[in-house]
């Protein structure tokens, strides 16, 4: 398996050795092929942009998707004190729930999520907050984030462009940071495998870590794939496969 910067949807890809590989042991194909762009990305987020520490909280946004499972359960291992989650749907949070996550956020029937995240804190907040979503989370955001919190922005899935008031940032002596992977220089990337192989690749032989895969399609399918997925009904990886039948 490989982490890939495009050209994915082939029979056949090329990569450089350095961002290979071994499939772990006990895995099909289609488990490792849920691996390398969601977990890679949740480990880079965690562990090097946010650097999240045992103890700390964290909160991750759109926990139903494939990055979201994997951060979920890398704050679990690095020993986070209380996991906040947002997600559309109960089955998308019991999921989480049964992956590590301690607090649960039903994003769709409580949309104004800071104020649940402030009430389970005490009026603290959390450390670290990993948000895919972007213009329309930013300021419950900031309201939900604790002193010297760490702002992890790694996707705009809802826009880019928000009116702020940057008081409380200020007060708050927030970190905002942001992070994508694929344009990357090889040589991060390459580093970044290698760490991965090290400290994660590991869980997948001894069962710490979990693939979640939400459906298998053929690709003569992959309408209908991309369907589900933009109606976020999937918990997990949706994988496409090349099978002849």
């Amino acid at each position: 398996m490989a982490l890939l910067s495009g050209g994915g949807y082939a029979q056949f890809a090329v990569a450089p050795a350095s961002l290979c590989m071994r499939i772990p042991k006990h895995l099909s194909f289609q488990q490792a092929a849920a691996i390398p762009e969601a977990w890679i990305t949740a480990f880079q987020l965690l562990s090097i942009v946010a650097d999240l520490k045992k103890g700390e909280t964290v909160l991750i946004h759109a926990a139903g998707s494939g990055v979201g499972n994997a951060a979920i359960q890398l704050s679990k291992l690095i020993g986070a004190k209380s996991i906040f989650v947002t997600a559309r749907s109960a089955e998308k949070l019991t999921l989480c729930s049964e992956l590590g996550a301690t607090n649960l956020i039903n994003y769709k029937e409580n949309p104004n999520f800071s104020n649940i995240v402030l009430e389970m804190t005490d009026g603290r907040g959390v450390d670290v907050i990993l948000d895919c979503v972007g213009a329309t989370h930013y300021h419950q955001n900031i309201r939900s984030a604790a002193m010297d919190a760490r702002f992890v922005i790694y996707s705009l899935l809802s826009g880019s462009e928000i009116n702020c008031d940057l008081a409380l940032l200020v007060k708050k002596r927030m970190s905002i940071l942001t992070s994508t992977l694929r344009h990357r220089h090889l040589d991060y990337r390459s580093n970044l495998i290698e760490k991965f192989k090290e400290i994660v690749l590991p869980g997948f032989e001894d069962n710490t870590y979990k693939v979640i895969i939400d459906s298998i399609f053929p690709i003569a399918e992959v309408e209908l794939a991309h369907n589900r997925m933009t109606q976020n009904k999937n918990c997990g990886k949706i994988i496409l496969t090349w099978d002849s039948d």
